[in-house]
C-alpha cells in the first residue's frame, strides 16, 4: 500500500483524469472507479479536518495552562511545595547536580551558580520529575489548584499559599503536642490513689481529651495533604488552637480563670 502523500496528487487531479483516461472503460466501471476515488478523498479530508480541529483546540489550552501556571506559582513556591528547604537568602541545594551546599537561587525563576541550570517554574518541575513541559504544567495546576481556563492575570492558587498552609499545620501540631504532654502529665500526677477515690478535675480532663488530641495529631501528620489542610483550617477557624494556647499559658502562670478542657467533638 503506497503512502498517503503519494496517492494524494492522483486524487487531486482525479476529475481531469476521469475526463480523459477513464473514459476508455465502460460507463458502469467509470462510476465505480470515480465513487471509490471520491470516497477515499472524503475520508482523507475528514481525518485531516478532525486533526486540525483537535490541534486548534489543544494549542489555546496548552498556552492557557502555561500562562496561568507561571502567573500563579513561582519557582520558590514550587521548590517549597516539593520539599526543598529554602534558606533566608532564597537558596536551595541544586537537585540537578551533586550539591552539598545551597547553590541554586529560587525566586520567580531559578538559577544554579554551580551547574548553571536555569528556567521558570515549569522547567524546574519538568527537570525535577523527568516530565515534558506540558506534563509539568498540568502537574503544577493540579497540585496548586489552578484552573487553566482562567486568564493568566487572574490565575492564583485556590486558598492559602502552600507555604502558609504548611506553617498553619506546623503551628497547630506544635500546640497540640504541648497540650498532649500536659494532659499526660496530669494523667500520671493526679490519678486517683484507690479505685474509690474521687477523681481530680485535671485527671478527668486528661482522660476525656487525650483521645481527641491524638486523633487530631494523626490527621495533621497524615500523608493526605487535603486532610492536613482541612484539619488545620478547622482548628484555626473554630478558635480551638487559640483556646489551647490560653490553657497552656495559664498553667505556665501567665493567666488565670481558664477552663481545663476543650470539647473537640463540636
Amino acid at each position: 500500500m503506497p503512502k498517503r502523500e503519494h496517492i494524494f496528487p492522483f486524487y487531486f487531479y482525479a476529475p481531469a483524469f476521469l475526463q480523459n483516461g477513464i473514459q476508455i472503460f465502460p460507463a458502469n466501471l467509470q462510476i465505480r472507479l470515480f465513487s471509490k476515488v471520491y470516497t477515499e478523498i472524503m475520508v482523507f479530508f475528514s481525518s485531516m479536518s478532525a486533526h486540525h480541529m483537535k490541534s486548534s483546540k489543544e494549542k489555546p489550552f496548552m498556552y492557557n495552562i502555561f500562562a496561568s501556571v507561571k502567573a500563579a506559582v513561582t519557582a520558590r513556591q514550587a521548590a517549597e511545595y516539593y520539599g526543598f528547604q529554602v534558606n533566608r537568602s532564597g537558596m536551595i541545594c541544586c537537585p540537578f547536580h551533586s550539591d552539598k551546599h545551597p547553590s541554586m537561587k529560587v525566586d520567580e525563576r531559578y538559577y544554579c551558580f554551580g551547574c548553571h541550570e536555569t528556567g521558570d517554574v515549569i522547567n524546574f518541575v519538568a527537570n525535577l520529575y523527568g516530565l515534558s513541559n506540558y506534563e509539568a504544567a498540568k502537574k503544577l495546576a493540579q497540585d496548586f489548584g489552578i484552573d487553566p481556563r482562567t486568564p493568566a492575570p487572574a490565575a492564583v492558587p485556590k486558598g492559602k499559599p502552600v507555604w502558609q498552609q504548611r506553617k498553619d499545620e506546623g503551628y497547630c501540631a506544635s500546640v497540640l503536642i504541648k497540650y498532649e504532654n500536659l494532659l499526660k502529665k496530669w494523667q500520671n500526677q493526679f490519678a486517683p490513689a484507690t479505685p474509690d477515690a474521687p477523681w481530680d478535675e485535671r485527671f478527668a480532663s486528661a482522660c476525656k481529651t487525650l483521645p481527641g488530641i491524638s486523633d487530631l495529631l494523626d490527621c495533621l501528620y497524615s500523608p493526605d495533604a487535603e486532610l492536613r489542610k482541612n484539619t488545620a483550617e478547622a482548628l484555626v477557624k473554630t478558635g480551638s488552637i487559640s483556646r489551647l494556647e490560653e490553657i497552656l499559658k495559664y498553667h505556665e502562670g501567665e493567666k488565670q480563670d481558664v477552663r481545663l478542657d476543650i470539647d473537640f467533638a463540636a
